[in-house]
């Protein structure tokens, strides 16, 4: 049977909601999916607390499962934001307009997250709250590294939603190829050969196309898109399900603190450097027309590894008491 995704013009909704009285124009279905992947992981790490060991000595409230996922949510959102900054877009630093919020580094409602910067912010709050909490920060990291992956295919799904960081080009008889007319916005030829024929380029080019069948023809055309890989699918099926798949098999039991999260970091580059052979890098990094041999993802991905490669060692030659673990402990006999 043949799948109907094949060739399909990219004509999704970024908003849920439409309400014309918010500066965005709505709720974006960006932002749900954040809050989405906040839910699930408050859920499990819940999950966790109230199932497995906890360290001992330590008392954890009932409530600490989301005071720990609000923190960690306010270090993903400013480590994202800040290392699509620093690692995608260093020109955001100095750029400026007359409108709000005035700033091109907080302009988050234009887009602009790096999972990376966000791994890192969400690292600084949960050692921030350990020291608060007097919890170990090996046993929490455990906990956010479980809980990560579904909030990241949350993500990816979004991406996809919205027609961002869309994938490498491929055949057009590809079972999966999409056509994305974002494209259209980021290549000045495609933009003016399209102006030349329509006028004025829709900002919003997918959902005018779904409203204009003419417009869809048009883009439908040999030559006018690329047909592309549904990048944003592969990573949210390996970094997000497979990845988390990976940590729930392995996370069933209690564990030496230090070991899931590194087995997290592990899984990611694994996924994230093959979902980026797929992915279509960011402009900037491309150079008269040639793809780079290591993408931005795939170099931050190598510190990754390191840092999980040092988690499982580290957790390895501890002695430390297991602790963690999703399935309820089963109740001891009585003789």
């Amino acid at each position: 049977m043949t799948l109907p995704l094949a060739l399909w013009l990219h004509d999704l909704d970024k908003m849920a909601v439409h309400i014309p009285w918010l500066p965005n124009g709505g709720i974006a279905w960006y932002g749900l999916s954040y809050l989405a992947g906040f839910i699930i992981a408050w859920l499990l790490v819940r999950r966790v607390m109230g199932a497995g060991a906890t360290p001992l000595g330590v008392p954890l409230a009932k409530d600490a499962a989301a005071d720990l996922i609000m923190t960690c949510a306010m270090g993903v959102l400013i480590g994202g934001r800040l290392g699509y900054c620093v690692f995608y877009k260093p020109h955001l630093w100095v750029e400026f307009s007359d409108s709000l919020p005035f700033w091109g580094v907080l302009a988050i409602h234009q887009g602009g997250m790096a999972s990376h910067g966000g791994m890192i912010g969400a690292g600084l709050a949960t050692a921030w709250w350990a020291r608060k909490h007097k919890v170990p920060v090996p046993y929490l990291l455990d906990l956010i590294g479980f809980a990560a992956p579904l909030g990241l295919c949350c993500g990816r799904l979004a991406n996809f939603v919205n027609g961002e960081l869309y994938g490498r080009a491929c055949d057009a008889s590809y079972r999966f190829a999409v056509l994305f007319p974002q494209e259209v916005a980021e290549d000045p030829k495609k933009y003016e050969a399209l102006a030349a024929r329509i006028g004025p380029v829709p900002a919003d080019l997918g959902m005018a196309a779904k409203a204009d069948p003419e417009l869809a023809a048009i883009l439908r055309e040999p030559g006018m898109l690329t047909p592309r890989h549904p990048s944003q699918l592969y990573a949210a099926a390996a970094e997000g399900l497979a990845v988390f798949l990976v940590l729930f098999i392995a996370y069933r039991k209690p564990r030496k603190p230090g070991l899931i999260a590194g087995l997290f970091a592990l899984a990611y580059t694994a996924a994230r450097v093959g979902d980026e052979f797929f992915r279509m890098p960011d402009a900037q990094f491309i150079k008269n027309g040639n793809l780079p041999s290591v993408t931005q993802g795939q170099l931050l991905s190598f510190f990754l590894l390191a840092a999980g490669i040092g988690l499982v060692a580290w957790s390895w030659k501890s002695e430390g008491k297991a602790l963690g673990g999703w399935a309820a402990a089963e109740p001891e006999k009585k003789s």
